[in-house]
């Protein structure tokens, strides 16, 4: 059983990933009473930005629209799960990046037998 002696649950504690281009940060988080504003601090914290310059997102299904997250949520409205990738979009200049996703690319070489 996952409860303390004052009868509460514990905290679900967990990390996301956090990624802005190619930089990765990962962030402790608790599942179920955490917030979205939190997680946005603890970001900007890593990051060494101002919270009000972060936004956070994800991307839908189709991996083009991106979804992004209000500082009122809970992680539990937002179903976060434990090593799930968020995406941070800073701002710059008065505007807002856009959102970008870094794809993976594996450099093919043949392999060389002497």
């Amino acid at each position: 059983m996952n409860s303390t002696r004052t009868g509460r649950f514990a905290p679900l504690q967990a990390h996301v990933r956090v990624k802005r281009m190619k930089q990765t940060y990962f962030v402790s988080v608790d599942l179920r009473e955490g917030t979205v504003q939190q997680l946005r601090d603890r970001a900007a914290y890593m990051m060494n930005v101002q919270p009000n310059e972060l936004r956070l997102c994800r991307f839908c299904t189709d991996g083009t629209t991106p979804d992004f997250l209000e500082d009122e949520q809970t992680l539990a409205e937002c179903a976060l799960k434990n090593d799930e990738v968020i995406h941070a979009v800073l701002l710059k200049d008065g505007d807002w990046e856009i959102p970008y996703i870094t794809p993976y690319a594996r450099e093919k070489r043949p392999l060389v037998r002497r």
